[in-house]
């Protein structure tokens, strides 16, 4: 059985969607396609319709579409970074994110990430522990803090780094 699909101008019964826009290394990605084989003049017609041309549609989707599933390779970072926090202004949620990069010797990081006020008086502590190399997300939630600048420090061996990031409600 030969399938000829025809789609005349103007024609919306194909729809593809991939998901997010932007897109960050090793982000994974949803992607749904849906299509629309038939058209009745009520739901008894359509269903009908639906019924006969399933196996069609069935075969059609089964010779046309390869998956494949890979999981991405993970670059080990090659130095320490303490990115700048994103959203920055943030209410009340915002992202920090930092690199831990592979040792010569092979050996964990002892990391340490606070948080702290503009006082300088300690917030949050939201990492301390010891890491593996790679590329880590945090997120903070000052849901319970004022409106106001905050810092934070991360501190892995003798790396050390500081940022601001602003609260805004």
């Amino acid at each position: 059985m030969e399938l000829t699909i025809t789609n005349t101008p103007g024609d919306r019964r194909f729809l593809l969607n991939s998901g997010k826009v932007n897109l960050n290394p090793g982000d994974s990605q949803t992607i749904v396609i849906a299509q629309v084989i038939a058209q009745g003049t009520n739901n008894l017609n359509l269903v009908t319709k639906l019924k006969i041309l399933s196996d069609t549609a069935t075969a059609f989707y089964n010779r046309s579409f390869i998956v494949i599933n890979k999981t991405p390779v993970q670059v080990l970072p090659d130095k320490f970074s303490l990115y700048q926090n994103y959203p920055n202004p943030f209410n009340p949620v915002t992202t920090i994110k930092f690199n831990i990069p592979s040792d010569i010797k092979g050996q964990i990081s002892e990391v340490k990430l606070i948080i702290y006020n503009i006082l300088g008086k300690e917030i949050a502590q939201l990492v301390n522990d010891k890491l593996q190399p790679g590329t880590y997300e945090v997120t903070f939630d000052g849901s319970n803090l004022p409106s106001g600048v905050y810092f934070y420090k991360i501190t892995a061996g003798n790396y050390i780094d500081t940022k601001k990031m602003l609260l805004i409600k």
